[in-house]
């Protein structure tokens, strides 16, 4: 989920309609495509996004519903693409305000028509929330949501017996384009004009139907093509069958193109409806293959599937992954039902994807970390149909067991609220052997610790605590005590907090292979305790220790926050550079690795060792940028244990630059990119001239001469540059297609960085620099 996926075939006419929407999305809020599966929905609506992302500074995200089935998971998906991450698993269908309010955004929601009433209600409270926010959502219904624009998506114009130039109609130009994809040598001529025509109209130009058509011009000609598609539709129709004729025509369609594949790929196509996103060769051969179908041939079925536009394959510098279509996925679901293997071929999947995780978490803690990262966010959605059938066939062990293996990764990857509510719903399930629901209590718990669910990490410990007496399990009294002692540190309680890790610490010392991971945990949160009693020296040399078993088993996260810690740990001593030295390392770390949260924590430092240099503007950039971090991983509990200190830093820095120097200076890290603030961190020479001058009083021009235009957002100076024009808010609104308030919002910013009391001063600085800069 997230940025908008680059078009794998060319797009194909729809331009009229491309105008409309863009030119919809200029005067309404939310936008949703409807019309019959196949239709071509989502390919116009991602062209659309496209064409206007440049009119949205904060980007465009796409999120993709076709995979969720349960409208809980609605929240969590559109918080992921927006990387923003509630703080409970239980709130409200709404996001919190303070992270959409500044947003000048455009989501696309893709596939609502199986959770209508959920979207409808997000996209109510998420307009609400943020005034910049713009929603495009594609359904086979209407929301029927306040605001809402609906735009019909029709069929391609199809050619009559006496069309003219064929070349006039987008269905023809499509089955073109798509048939010399499938047989290079394919032309329009004299001869197959008339067979094309009337697979275009009879066809009735949806687009679905028109591609799995086009594919079958690898073994049969233009007019054989026609005449086989005339008697499959007279057929139907001397069934009776009822519904709209385009649903009929669609249904057809993909049940001819069923008709033409041989037996194997026939099953191979319902069994493949089990999976959702994208999947890869290996995950087939584990889901699909047995005696019927052995797995040493199903490379070449794929690959039949492939050339019959059944499956589309995506080639990604990482591997090939391949991908069916809604529609075509439905169809198949049916039939494997129809067959009576649904509850095999899910068992499989189950079986498949908990071994994924499973292996995951053996080889978490050493140098592959990076590729299981990757690999389990390409696996999300099949991870989540996993635990959702699993859940529905009351499979307690499968379903905790994978939500216990996986709780690292959504630690790691912002994913917290759900990864909560996964093991939250796995919990209640019974049957599962003690030994499961001891480990996933522990791990449901560790996860709203890190929420800062007080009570519902108590809760989890008690009952764990309880558990665990009956067995005989050689960790379960130290994980027990760690998730305690992580809760105490969380909550300030540092005293408890050392008395708790000391005593598991001293059990689990010395551990080597995947345990060792466990060993660091509770070594980096005794040192946080350390720094939270005034004991910086002994929270280093934990850190210390940390760090060299990290770096023996080849581990990078928790080795960054090994150096965080410690970053800490030196500053409350008061070695500053010493700080900033580890603070380097772990930004020169983040630029490649996606781990924020450990991001945000060196942010939130930086920003303290800028106030400690002196450097307070750059101390204010850098809490804006650490305030925007924190939002988008949801780890209220760490930030608990730092509140303090932050709100002592804080104070500083607002006093030394007073209140509207650091407000312009917070908003101007709020709005940097996480790359842009990963370098904004990095450039803490101790001599920056312009921010010692600001903190230390020394003569110099203002900031906002010495970098005019770099402290605007790209927005602002688009902003800028319409004021310098003699427009009025309001007009620059309608030229934006934003809301009146958002430009009042970017004006107050602007006045503010630049230190300017007026629109006039706004104007003339704009044809001061503006013209130098753009030369």
């Amino acid at each position: 989920m997230g940025g908008l996926p680059a078009e794998v075939t060319r797009f194909v006419g729809r331009r009229r309609e491309l105008a409309d929407v863009t030119r919809l999305l200029g005067s309404a809020r939310l936008v949703t495509l409807t019309g019959v599966g196949g239709v071509g929905k989502t390919r116009l609506a991602l062209r659309a996004a496209h064409q206007v992302q440049r009119n949205f500074p904060d980007g465009v995200r796409l999120v993709e519903l076709s995979t969720l089935r349960e409208p809980e998971l609605l929240r969590h998906a559109v918080a992921h693409a927006l990387r923003t991450q509630d703080r409970m698993p239980c709130v409200p269908l709404g996001m919190p305000a303070e992270h959409l309010a500044d947003l000048d955004m455009l989501l696309v929601l893709d596939t609502c028509e199986h959770l209508v009433d959920a979207c409808a209600e997000l996209a109510e409270s998420l307009l609400q929330a943020a005034p910049g926010l713009r929603i495009l959502a594609t359904s086979r219904e209407p929301l029927n949501a306040a605001g809402e624009q609906v735009y019909p998506v029709a069929p391609l114009p199809v050619p009559g017996e006496d069309a003219g130039d064929l070349d006039d109609f987008d269905s023809v130009r499509l089955f073109l384009d798509r048939a010399k994809a499938a047989d290079p040598s394919f032309a329009l001529t004299p001869e197959n004009r008339r067979a094309v025509a009337r697979v275009c109209a009879g066809l009735e130009g949806i687009p679905l139907a028109l591609e799995l058509a086009a594919a079958r011009l690898r073994v049969l000609s233009a007019a054989e093509l026609g005449e086989r598609l005339g008697d499959r539709f007279q057929l139907l129709g001397s069934r009776g069958r009822a519904g709209p004729s385009r649903h009929r025509t669609l249904r057809a369609a993909v049940g001819w193109s069923h008709e033409l594949c041989d037996p194997d790929e026939r099953l191979l196509w319902a069994r493949l409806s089990v999976f959702v996103g994208t999947f890869d060769l290996t995950a087939v051969r584990k889901v699909c293959a047995d005696e019927r179908l052995p797995a040493a041939g199903m490379l070449d079925l794929v690959a039949a599937l492939v050339d019959k536009s059944v499956v589309t394959c995506e080639r990604r510098p990482d591997g090939s992954r391949l991908r069916m279509l809604e529609t075509l996925r439905e169809y198949g679901a049916e039939w494997l039902r129809a067959l009576g293997e649904e509850g095999a071929v899910r068992r499989r999947h189950r079986d498949h994807y908990l071994q994924v995780a499973q292996e995951a978490e053996r080889r978490w803690f050493g140098p592959e970390q990076e590729d299981w990262l990757r690999r389990l966010r390409r696996e999300h959605h099949n991870l989540r149909a996993a635990l959702e059938s699993g859940l529905a066939a009351g499979e307690a062990r499968t379903v905790q067991r994978m939500a216990t293996a996986l709780h690292l990764l959504w630690a790691t990857c912002g994913l917290v609220p759900e990864g909560r509510l996964w093991l939250e719903r796995a919990l209640e399930l019974d049957g599962a052997p003690p030994e499961s629901r001891l480990e996933a209590l522990t791990a449901a718990g560790f996860l709203a610790v890190l929420q800062g669910d007080r009570e519902g990490a108590a809760r989890r410990s008690a009952e764990a605590e309880e558990l665990a007496a009956g067995l005989d399990g050689p960790w379960a009294a130290e994980r027990i005590a760690y998730l305690r002692g992580l809760a105490a540190v969380c909550e300030g309680r540092a005293d408890e907090a050392v008395g708790l890790l000391r005593g598991s610490l001293e059990r689990c010392t010395g551990l080597r292979g995947p345990e060792a991971l466990f060993s660091v945990q509770v070594r980096l949160s005794l040192a946080i305790a350390h720094v939270l009693r005034g004991e910086p020296a002994e929270a280093v040399g934990h850190c210390r220790i940390a760090r060299r078993v990290c770096q023996e088993h080849g581990d990078r996260t928790l080795l960054a926050y090994a150096l965080v810690i410690r970053a800490w740990a030196e500053l409350a001593s008061g070695a500053v550079e010493r700080a900033a030295a580890c603070l380097r390392q772990v930004m020169r770390q983040r630029r490649t690795d996606p781990d924020r949260a450990s991001l945000g924590l060196a942010v939130e430092l930086s920003a303290w060792v800028a106030a400690e240099r002196g450097e307070q503007r750059r101390g204010a950039v850098l809490l804006g940028a650490a305030h925007r971090l924190w939002g988008t991983f949801g780890l209220a509990g760490l930030r608990n244990a730092m509140a303090a200190e932050h709100a002592r830093y804080e104070r500083r820095i607002h006093d030394a630059l007073g209140g509207s120097a650091f407000r312009a200076a917070h908003q101007e890290g709020a709005g940097l990119s996480p790359r842009q603030i990963v370098e904004c961190a990095l450039d803490d020479s101790p001599d920056r001239g312009i921010d010692r001058g600001d903190s230390t009083g020394a003569s110099g021009p203002p900031a906002a001469a010495q970098a005019p235009s770099d402290r605007l957002t790209p927005r602002e100076r688009q902003v800028a540059a319409l004021v310098a024009e003699g427009l009025s808010n309001r007009q620059i609104a309608e030229r934006l297609a934003v809301a009146k308030r958002t430009v009042d919002t970017h004006v107050e910013h602007i006045l503010a960085k630049l230190d300017f009391t007026s629109r006039t001063q706004i104007a003339a600085w704009f044809a001061r620099h503006q013209p130098a800069r753009d030369g």
